[in-house]
Order: C-alpha cells, then sequence, then structure tokens
C-alpha cells in the first residue's frame, strides 16, 4: 500500500511538472458547454416503489437496487440535452398468489428512455451543473417460464417524472447524482400489476468533456 500510494504521488508530481493536470487532460469545467457521460451505479442506487395486482394482491412497498446505469447528457450555453438514460435493476421474485401458483421471477429490469430531452438548467458553476428532465420512462422486463426460458414482457411506459440531473467535478472525474421524488402513478402490466409512488435514487461516476 505505501509502495502504491509513493508511485501515485510520483506521477501526480511528474505531471503537474509537465503541466498535465486533470483539466488539460479533458475534464471540462461545467459552466462552459461540455459532453457528460457516466457509468455504473453505486451502492446507495435504488427504486422505491408502491405494487399492487395479481402479483401482489395486497399490496406492498418494495425497494429494488439498481445494479447499473448509463447517462450521457449535453450542455450549451442556456440549456442541457439528455441524449441517453439506463437504469438497470435487480431481479425481483415475486411469491406465490392464488392467481399466479408459481409465483414470478422477473428478470432484465430496466428503466429507460427513448428519446433525447430538453432539460433546462437549474444551477450551473465550473465545478457543478443541475438540470431538471421532465419526461417517462420506458419499463421493460423478462419473466422465468417453468422451463427456464425468459419470456420477454412488452415495454409500457411510465408517466412523466421531474429528474434533477447534478454532476459535480472532482479531481478525477464528475461525480453525477439523479434523483426522482415520490409520485403517484409510475406504470403498469395491464391486469397484473400497478405501481405507484416511485422515487429514484442513483450515484454514478465520470467524465466531463468540452465541446
Amino acid at each position: 500500500m505505501k509502495r502504491t500510494k509513493m508511485m501515485f504521488a510520483a506521477l501526480l508530481v511528474m505531471g503537474a511538472a509537465s503541466g498535465c493536470t486533470r483539466e488539460n487532460l479533458g475534464l471540462a469545467p461545467l459552466d462552459r458547454p461540455a459532453d457528460i457521460k457516466t457509468s455504473g451505479a453505486q451502492t446507495a442506487s435504488m427504486l422505491t416503489m408502491y405494487r399492487k395486482g395479481v402479483l401482489d394482491p395486497a399490496g406492498s412497498l418494495t425497494t429494488l437496487q439498481i445494479r447499473d446505469a448509463s447517462l450521457h447528457f449535453t450542455t450549451l450555453a442556456d440549456k442541457a440535452t439528455v441524449q441517453e438514460m439506463v437504469f438497470k435493476l435487480a431481479d425481483a421474485n415475486m411469491p406465490a398468489t392464488e392467481s399466479m401458483p408459481q409465483g414470478v421471477n422477473l428478470r432484465n429490469q430496466e428503466l429507460h428512455i427513448t428519446r433525447r430531452i430538453d432539460a433546462p438548467m437549474v444551477q450551473r458553476d465550473e465545478n457543478a451543473v443541475t438540470v431538471r428532465a421532465h419526461t417517462s420512462l420506458t419499463y421493460k422486463a423478462a419473466m422465468i417460464l417453468d422451463d427456464g426460458s425468459l419470456y420477454t414482457l412488452g415495454g409500457t411506459e411510465s408517466e412523466p417524472v421531474d429528474l434533477d440531473i447534478r454532476a459535480t467535478r472532482y479531481e478525477f472525474g464528475v461525480h453525477v447524482t439523479i434523483d426522482a421524488a415520490p409520485q403517484g402513478k409510475c406504470w403498469s402490466i395491464p391486469g397484473v400489476l400497478e405501481v405507484s409512488d416511485c422515487s429514484l435514487f442513483v450515484e454514478s461516476d465520470g467524465d466531463a468533456y468540452s465541446h
């Protein structure tokens, strides 16, 4: 560990001596037009929701881990555009009910946007920018059948929601949070499940580049 720290310190000194600061290497100041991309999801990332229907007759408040995420948005002088937003959810195993005696096991759960979204800027300075995207999200998943194969459920679109996206610069990149407050109806699998009162929080890291 000591050797690693010494090597890292030496690299920093060499970089500073040659003028290779993090900004020189491509990390854009966020008060100028920038291209921001992140991937991965930290452990605090989760989706909380209330679900009720054939698969959950009594109704329950459920939290799902967000296992992976990818985000791409661009900023200009006076506006931002969200180019890509994908959240991959943890598997869900729902217990047996009278209508579904074998229960239901959901795999490949995902929320994503299907088009570019214009997002006004809420706050902006050299080291941080916050934009607010008002958009629906498309939910898709696959169900495990009795023979072990996966049956893909058709995509269903959520009600529009406000997503606050905040990017903050730090020494080696940008840290991004995506936050959506609870809302009424979220999405449904018609005749099977209604999902409501969703709140979403995602943390991810990446880079910002001038453009």
